[in-house]
């Protein structure tokens, strides 16, 4: 019998967790298919469309409320739907579940790249609770054991566990939380009918309470997933020995109407107080470690882990901060200072943000500045930039010091949004600083990805009064002729060229026709990234205009950078 499809709709709202989803359904599932959407209006237009199994979506969506896709009538919910939110919140989870959604879990490496398993799981149990329910009336036993096999269910456990959790935390002891998932069970289903399913698990179940002690307690958790608490053990190895018994025991074969079973298990073991306190989180690392035993093939057991800081999962850990510093104000703005080369002082600074990392000091805008740019973080990011340097330059200048101009970086994203003017006249008119005293530097990249519209929007902030610099010239594939339509003031040598240019002839080269483009546009040069005085000496030779760098100063704080000004440094 060919096994039925299963079609998620996946509504996301940030591209490393689409990433991440994508390859998790590619890598581990045949039978599943997918579609992937970033809103609430193509999500309810692929709901009509393609009436998919089981719905996982954001909470938080660009146009709303995640939760809004249920519906107002919890009861009328006729799929099972996943709702991911960024942060453990007890209320966000309250309000998910009363709107009818199956589950509330918490984005995290295990949560995604486990998707496939989870949605699997998440459609069995929704079965196993309409089944439930067809029966009408619930006898009140059933409200702790399970009608099937008759072993306590999960309301019993989770009652058992939380005792048992009290009881070692007294007698400093150690108790195993198992959970465990039939391999296959779901293939032979599916062939032989529901009616041996239920005397396979019927038969499963003696099994299990056969092989544990007596005060050990199994749990029918699911359609044919089983946990299994182990409390009083003094060693990890306790459990693992139970748990080859188990797998020892399920592997033997079962004959049900003539027909002989073959069925594994995966187990996933977590333990107290090592891997958790919380009974929940006990029973959910259990269920992760359950997973990677899955991933090893199958039919063994895993203890949990703590999740390896991938690449993946590092960006995952990055967007969740990052959101949370942008909200709680962690960022700060560093000056680097910009030196006219002739008269060795002070002309201009380019601000920098630096990110005041809780945990982790000052973290450098090499590390976040690519994932703030693609999850659209970069956008209030880069407002807080602007507006934050503008502020300090216009105290500078109130405080006496000689007029400078500070350059603020403007990402692709940014250059390209759609109310960039406004939002750069709204910031010059709340700080008061001087139009003419900002330059927004541009990448070449970004200015020729659509010169034409580049040009335009450059031209629509010089009529604001400020400047436009290129920035990490030479890089990219800006022409000499979109060069002279681009209302620009500066260009900006990227430091590439200026890191070798004592020991590379081409990079010199290059540095001397950038420097002679420059002087036959009329335009003003700045050379970044210097850092020793053979290579300051090599552009004074040029006829560079400005340089900054180490040589001089790193970027600094507001106030070192002002102490500069007040002893007048030159270069």
């Amino acid at each position: 019998m060919k096994m039925k499809t299963i079609h998620i709709l996946l509504v996301i709202n940030d591209v490393i967790h689409i990433e991440l989803l994508g390859q998790a359904f590619e890598n581990r599932s045949s039978l599943m298919t997918q579609t992937t959407v970033t809103n609430l209006i193509d999500a309810r237009a692929c709901l009509a469309k393609y009436s998919p199994d089981l719905v996982v979506v954001d909470y938080d969506l660009m146009d709303g409320k995640g939760t809004t896709l249920i519906g107002a009538d919890s009861a009328q919910v006729s799929i099972p739907v996943l709702v991911l939110t960024n942060y453990e919140d007890e209320k966000v989870a309250r309000e998910v579940i009363k709107f009818g959604a199956s589950d509330c879990l918490v984005k995290s490496e295990a949560t995604l790249v486990n998707m496939p398993y989870i949605c699997e799981r998440a459609l069995r149990v929704w079965r196993y609770i309409r089944e439930q329910k067809k029966t009408g009336e619930v006898d009140p036993i059933l409200t702790y054991y399970d009608s099937l096999t008759g072993l306590p269910n999960r309301v019993l456990f989770k009652d058992r566990l939380m005792l048992e959790i009290a009881h070692a935390e007294r007698n400093n002891t150690i108790l195993a939380v198992m959970f465990l998932d039939l391999d296959g069970f779901e293939e032979i289903c599916d062939t032989l009918g529901k009616c041996i399913g239920e005397q396979l698990l019927i038969e499963v179940a003696k099994r299990f309470v056969n092989t544990v002690r007596k005060n050990d307690t199994v749990t029918r958790h699911g359609e044919y997933e089983f946990t299994l608490l182990l409390p009083g053990i003094t060693h990890a190895e306790d459990a693992a020995e139970m748990a080859n018994k188990i797998n020892e025991t399920v592997r033997q074969p079962i004959t049900l109407e003539s027909h002989e079973l073959h069925i594994t298990t995966s187990i996933g073991i977590a333990l107290y107080p090592v891997d958790s306190n919380d009974a929940d989180i006990l029973l959910k690392n259990a269920d992760i470690a359950m997973y990677h035993a899955k991933d090893q093939g199958r039919d063994n057991f895993q203890f949990y882990k703590t999740p390896l800081q991938s690449n993946a999962y590092a960006r995952m850990a990055m967007v969740d901060d990052l959101r949370k510093a942008i909200k709680q104000e962690e960022f700060m703005v560093y000056y680097q200072p910009q030196m006219d080369i002739k008269s060795g002082r002070i002309v201009g600074m380019e601000a920098l943000a630096r990110w005041r990392h809780p945990d982790k000091g000052i973290v450098y805008p090499a590390e976040f500045m690519n994932i703030a740019e693609r999850t659209r973080m970069i956008v209030p990011l880069g407002e807080m930039i602007l507006k934050t340097a503008c502020a300090q330059n216009k105290a500078w200048r109130d405080a006496g010091f000689t007029p400078l101009r500070v350059a603020v970086n403007l990402s692709d994203l940014q250059f390209n949004q759609q109310n960039l003017i406004e939002m750069v006249v709204q910031v010059l008119k709340e700080t008061g600083m001087e139009p003419n005293l900002l330059e927004l530097e541009v990448t070449e990249n970004t200015s020729m990805r659509n010169a034409d519209a580049s040009s335009y929007k450059m031209r629509e902030l010089v009529d604001v009064g400020v400047r436009i610099t290129i920035d990490d010239l030479g890089t990219g594939l800006c022409s000499l002729s979109y060069l002279k339509k681009f209302p620009l003031s500066t260009l900006k040598i990227d430091r590439s060229f200026v890191n070798e240019v004592i020991f590379d002839v081409n990079d010199s080269v290059i540095i001397i026709a950038l420097i002679a483009m420059a002087k036959n546009l009329n335009l003003k040069i700045v050379a970044e990234g210097v850092e020793t005085e053979e290579q300051l000496n090599f552009l004074k030779q040029q006829d560079c205009d400005e340089i900054q760098g180490f040589l001089f100063s790193k970027p600094v704080t507001a106030d070192e950078f002002e102490k500069l000004l007040v002893q007048d440094k030159l270069l």
